[in-house]
């Protein structure tokens, strides 16, 4: 009985310590981990990566997206000055030739 007790004792003292030494050291260890894994691991796969990806995928799709769009807004740009020449014509040549007649 007394050993009995001693040895319960022993196995709660002992999984009292094991999960606080467990506990700390996982901790210690999660933070050492934590770090290697963060700036060799993932900084390091997330910067190869993401620059794989953002090179790769988002900058094709920018590439090809701008193109597309810049055509649009090189379109829209001829356009406009096109539009601007000639409203620029029409207003100035209107307003001036409207001014000096009437002056």
């Amino acid at each position: 009985t007394h050993r009995y007790t001693h040895t319960h004792r022993y196995t709660h003292r002992y999984t009292h310590t094991d999960t606080r030494i467990h506990t700390h050291r996982q901790t210690h260890k999660y933070t050492h981990r934590h770090t290697d894994a963060h700036t060799d691991t993932q900084t390091h796969r997330c910067t190869h990566r993401h620059t794989d990806a953002h090179t790769d995928t988002q900058m094709h799709t920018q590439t090809h997206r701008c193109t597309h769009r810049h055509t649009d807004a090189h379109t829209q740009m001829h356009t406009q000055t096109h539009r601007c020449t000639r409203r620029h014509t029409g207003a100035h040549a209107d307003t001036q030739v409207h001014t000096q007649t009437h002056r």
